[in-house]
């Protein structure tokens, strides 16, 4: 942010200019999660300004943690529909999660370099909260919708046999155009919260599409290869 005083650029995260001292911004102490929330929903480029602005950056790696469930979920329902086969859940947690994180790091940093390349000043805790708090459409997918496909498929969804889309192909088609479009909202908001630390809308949702596609995509690939050396190392024994 530029300080009206003197022109310095200052990080994002700052409320006084480090040049001069001079006030550039109100304050923003802690995320208020209750207010973010409703403010994500209707008016999301203020709750991102809010938590990007904010000094404390509380509750991003917990919702962080949480929408990694999704993604574990997503993995389970791939596996079990390209491979037939699975892993343990508490070491599949505790796999999948490792495997986010380090992509997500990983991406955040590689986004934080470019920016600093263009004379941008943020930090990488910025970039990785703005992304933990535009995962919860998927957050609200995994809270509202997962119950509904278990009352609807039961165990098939994590086994496809048969495939959820021969028991109820409307419920299947239903739930799989939902699961799209949650993604999608996903995508745009962090598009949104990009645009914020570096204006410019086409290619801020480019690379927010390109930063979800790959934490998905590369977290099945390295998911669904540590399954298979699981099950090589169990054939084994």
């Amino acid at each position: 942010m530029e300080c009206r005083a003197c022109g310095y650029l200052n990080p994002l995260h700052l409320s006084v200019c480090e040049n001069c001292g001079a006030i550039i911004r109100n304050r923003v102490a802690n995320i208020d999660f209750g207010n973010t929330l409703l403010d994500i929903l209707h008016r999301p480029g203020y709750a991102f300004t809010n938590i990007l602005f904010s000094e404390k950056k509380n509750l991003s790696f917990f919702l962080f943690f949480v929408s990694s469930f999704k993604i574990l979920v997503i993995n389970y329902i791939l596996l079990a529909f390209l491979y037939h086969t699975g892993f343990g859940l508490w070491s599949g947690i505790v796999l999948n999660f490792s495997i986010v994180l380090l992509i997500v790091l990983l991406l955040t940093f590689l986004l934080q370099r470019g920016y600093s390349i263009r004379k941008v000043k943020v930090r990488q805790r910025e970039i990785f909260a703005a992304y933990s708090f535009s995962t919860i459409p998927s957050i609200i997918f995994l809270i509202v919708f997962l119950p509904l496909e278990l009352v609807v498929f039961g165990e098939f969804l994590f086994v496809f046999d048969p495939s959820p889309f021969l028991i109820d192909p409307v419920f299947a088609y239903l739930f799989l155009a939902l699961e799209i479009l949650f993604l999608l909202w996903q995508a745009v908001l962090f598009s949104i919260a990009l645009n914020i630390i570096r204006p410019g809308l086409i290619k801020n949702i480019i690379i927010s599409l390109i930063m979800n596609i790959a934490v998905y995509a590369v977290s099945f690939i390295l998911f669904s290869y540590a399954v298979e050396i699981n099950r090589r190392i169990l054939l084994g024994n």
